[in-house]
């Protein structure tokens, strides 16, 4: 199993959209440029495929060729993970082995979706995503997208369980952050999934940011991210309200499901050269 090194996962990861033309295959050109224009803004790496980036509705060929056009733009050092989640842990195994050639740096899964799983059983889940994939490992705890919740007594266990690197946090439970931040090993990786939640999660020492918003204005994220790290705890208030404020004016703030928080982010991405905004089915695009 790959040992990880903490300091390929600080910072900024804009979880990339992904952009598509008809079909639902890859606008190759707007991929390249938007993986560019994030990187040359001071984005750390890429979270790839997750919630954002309609991970769990790609084809398998589409979801390799974005990681190829990735790598081949920004060299094969640049820190990705890249998401394998699934219904059951062959179909992640399935997720995986198209890209398991590739250079990505970590993985991440949701627990399993639709089925409902015991605590102990979704421990086992990504102790068995470690022995797969000989990749650092990063539970995706998003309660809202999966009905299995996992508790911070698990959260724990997995964080002092070797071959698993971190965690994205979604859970929007800032008590819990608190404590996957200061009572797990000092080469754990928390990062918070919330853009919401930014710099209060910085401020208790956080290092690592997940945000699909940040993919379509990723200077205002790595701005908030730097004032926070500087102690400036008024001036880090201050640039949280911008992105507040920017949530809602690109209408994630307020969209009601899955489709508009996605279709409202690629909106803005089509509003600045960044492909036509095309979801995947059924969404519709507006």
């Amino acid at each position: 199993m790959a040992a990880h090194n903490p300091a390929d996962f600080h910072g900024l990861f804009p979880a990339a959209p992904t952009i598509l033309v008809d079909g639902e295959s890859l606008d190759e050109d707007a991929q390249r440029r938007l993986f560019r224009a994030n990187a040359d803004a001071g984005a750390s790496g890429f979270w790839m495929f997750g919630s954002g980036g309609e991970g769990l509705t790609l084809d398998d060929s589409t979801r390799r060729r974005a990681l190829e056009i990735l790598f081949d733009e920004l060299g094969n050092d640049f820190p990705v993970i890249a998401g394998i989640s699934a219904d059951g842990t062959k179909r992640t195994k399935e997720r995986w082995e198209p890209i398991a050639d590739l250079p990505v740096k970590g993985v991440f899964a949701v627990p399993p979706i639709y089925y409902g799983y015991s605590q102990e059983e979704l421990y086992g889940y990504f102790v068995s995503l470690i022995e797969m994939t000989g990749k650092p490992v990063f539970p995706y705890h998003n309660p809202f997208f999966t009905k299995n919740r996992l508790s911070i007594d698990t959260m724990l266990r997995l964080a002092r369980t070797d071959g698993i690197a971190g965690t994205k946090d979604s859970t929007t439970q800032i008590a819990e952050t608190q404590r996957l931040i200061w009572e797990t090993p000092d080469d754990f990786i928390v990062f918070q999934g919330q853009e919401e939640l930014i710099a209060v999660s910085l401020a208790l020492g956080a290092t690592s940011i997940v945000s699909v918003v940040s993919a379509s204005n990723p200077a205002l994220f790595v701005d908030l991210i730097q004032t926070a790290k500087s102690g400036d705890l008024d001036s880090a208030w201050k640039k949280q309200r911008e992105v507040n404020a920017y949530l809602a004016e690109i209408g994630t703030a307020t969209a009601v499901n899955e489709g508009e928080f996605i279709g409202a982010v690629k909106r803005r991405l089509a509003r600045d050269g960044f492909g036509s905004g095309l979801l995947t089915a059924p969404w519709v695009t507006a």
